[in-house]
């Protein structure tokens, strides 16, 4: 049987687990492990979209589907697990073929997308928590989808000025240029058929 840490994690302990009592995704929050809930399928299907759309110009291998976690400079150990990342080019081989783990001083991820789950806890950590861990990490572009409030924040650079894009208003991605997408493609994603 794992036993839960009752103490914060150092980075290296969180990384040298092999196992725990947990399903699903998991971060690092201030050295204390939190398991990530279990998605809205309103939210899974966004995602999905977002990934078909990525793959036309993509490699599949600089894609990641929650499966990749992001170190963040804070001075306990924090590791994040966003919904979508487009990862750097250089990422593909310092990862290969093991868990995947961005370290620092690894470079940031191009993209990361997060798809806010319902609840006000979800909302403060995508909103807030989550924008300052990964503009201080040198996230280039951070997004948030708000299923609830049927818009699409988009955050660039180290200031991360929220830029709301709603209904048929494009994304314009600084990091993705052939990217040709609108807020509602976005959001509407669940509807298609």
């Amino acid at each position: 049987m794992v036993q839960v840490p009752v103490q914060p994690l150092t980075a290296e302990e969180y990384l040298r687990l092999k196992s725990w009592p947990y399903e699903g995704r998991l971060e690092l929050e201030d050295g204390y492990i939190r398991e990530v809930p279990t998605e809205e399928r309103i939210n899974t299907l966004i995602e999905l979209f977002l990934i078909a759309e990525l793959l036309k110009f993509l490699p599949v291998q600089r894609l990641s589907l929650g499966q990749v976690e992001v170190e963040v400079p804070a001075a306990k150990a924090r590791f994040r697990n966003p919904d979508v990342m487009v990862l750097h080019p250089d990422h593909v081989s310092l990862l290969g073929n093991g868990r995947g783990t961005l370290r620092l001083p690894m470079p940031p991820p191009l993209l990361v997308v997060e798809v806010v789950s319902p609840g006000i806890d979800n909302e403060k950590r995508d909103y807030q928590d989550k924008r300052k861990d990964y503009a201080a990490r040198g996230i280039l572009e951070y997004w948030i989808v708000d299923p609830a409030k049927q818009s699409v924040s988009r955050w660039v650079g180290g200031e991360y000025e929220d830029e709301v894009k709603t209904g048929p208003e494009r994304i314009v991605s600084s990091v993705l240029p052939q990217l040709d997408l609108s807020a509602q493609d976005l959001l509407q994603a669940h509807r298609s058929v």
